[in-house]
């Protein structure tokens, strides 16, 4: 991708890839939005000695790598396209594991062993799962390659909140409640709160991330081992009595 044939909103987008692609645990649209907001083309037009921050490499490099061919194809060499469509899977996956573990640790963190904190707690990681899947669309959009990193992520989560269901541990039920019986032990599982029962306006978790991967890279979800897995997945939704409009929705990706 040459400086001349790209904009400046295209460029800032692209730098801001390259850079977050170094940080272990921060995707493209939460990196350094104060610098990526300033970079337009008012600041395209003052002295390149503007565009330098003392103090501070990466908001440097971002606006540098934004407005001066040199350093935009600098970074480019840096960090090429297939390797950082890796990357931002890789790290993907890390965000999410990040939040598996927060649901595996509910309760056992003094302020949440009541179900009232645990119901708390587990808003806050089902906000956390949306958001991620949300940044992921932003990214298939905006990234030409790598869709199949991408959704091999999305399908070992989701397979993963589907069979929660059925894993849901002791410790997540309120020691306030010891008799709890199974249906207070399902409000605290990732699959009910997700897919089963959702909050009200939160969207049909994964699903357009999915729809996504097909509308820009349709052979992505049609090779084989990626189809068996959705099969997989469909059969849980099944199983799971999972709401109608979900599994429609997800069929239709299945037999896209």
């Amino acid at each position: 991708m040459r400086f001349q044939s790209t904009t400046l909103e295209q460029r800032k987008h692209h730098v801001r890839d390259i850079i977050s692609s170094f940080d272990r645990t921060t995707l493209p649209l939460e990196f350094r939005g104060d610098i990526f907001a300033r970079i337009d083309e008012e600041q395209a037009g003052r002295a390149s000695s503007e565009w330098t921050r003392q103090g501070d490499l990466t908001g440097t490099a971002m606006q540098w790598g934004s407005h001066d061919p040199a350093s935009w194809e600098t970074l480019n060499r840096w960090q090429p396209a297939s390797p950082r469509a890796r990357l931002f899977a890789e790290k993907l996956r890390r965000l999410f594991e990040d939040q598996f573990q927060k649901y595996e640790d509910l309760g056992s963190i003094p302020g949440q062993r009541t179900a009232a904190g645990t119901r708390a707690s587990l808003g806050q990681i089902c906000d956390r799962f949306h958001k991620l899947a949300e940044a992921t669309i932003i990214d298939l959009k905006f990234r030409t390659e790598g869709h199949a990193h991408t959704a091999d992520v999305l399908l070992d989560v989701l397979a993963r909140v589907c069979r929660n269901h059925d894993e849901v541990a002791e410790v997540r039920r309120s020691p306030r409640t010891p008799t709890a019986g199974a249906s207070e032990a399902a409000e605290t599982s990732l699959y009910h709160a997700l897919i089963h029962e959702p909050a009200p306006g939160a969207p049909d978790f994964m699903l357009e991330a999915l729809e996504t991967i097909n509308e820009l890279s349709p052979r992505t979800l049609a090779a084989r081992s990626m189809r068996q897995r959705l099969q997989t997945i469909d059969a849980l939704l099944r199983v799971r009595g999972s709401p109608f409009s979900y599994q429609t929705r997800f069929s239709s990706i299945v037999n896209n």
